[in-house]
């Protein structure tokens, strides 16, 4: 069953990314437009998009909303240690373009953070991370992981995140 998943996701991909070469080809200025929106470098009025986008642009930011006054018990562990790191451009349990919502995002230094609970053990929720992974590595994100209450994998973490915001 894992190696079906994993074939379907590879497939996911493969179509993606034939999808965007032939966007790119086809019309160049669309898939930079699409690229902005997913990213967050451009702000886009509701009205103009399709109602179905909207619906889950609407349904994203309601549960962010959700989130950050309903935190489960692996984000308040990592919110209580990151504060002290966090710097004012850090932002927590907000929608990334019309995909996801990541734990914690930096649009400046372009990382993001995902906690990663004990419902991060199952197969389908891991298939789900990586895929998400990829839409933010595909618009220039570093994606870091920490495992939740595991102090090891939050001091690699912060070395990660400082290390990242200081290079040149």
């Amino acid at each position: 069953m894992h190696e079906e998943n994993k074939k379907a996701v590879t497939r996911r991909l493969e179509a993606q990314a034939e999808f965007e070469k032939k966007l790119a080809t086809r019309r160049p200025n669309l898939k930079k437009y699409l690229s902005a929106i997913e990213n967050g470098t451009v702000q886009v009025k509701k009205k103009r998009l399709p109602e179905k986008i909207v619906r889950k642009i609407d349904f994203l930011e309601a549960r962010g909303d959700e989130l950050n006054t309903n935190l489960p018990k692996s984000e308040v562990w990592f919110q209580e240690k990151y504060l002290s790191f966090a710097i004012p451009s850090d932002e927590f349990n907000v929608r990334f373009g019309i995909c996801c919502i990541p734990d914690v995002i930096n649009r400046v230094y372009k990382y993001v953070i995902e906690i990663d609970g004990s419902i991060h053990q199952r197969k389908e929720i891991q298939i789900r991370d990586k895929e998400k992974d990829e839409i933010y590595r595909r618009c220039g994100f570093l994606v870091i992981r920490v495992i939740a209450h595991s102090e090891t994998s939050f001091e690699k973490a912060i070395n990660t995140i400082l290390e990242f915001r200081n290079r040149p």
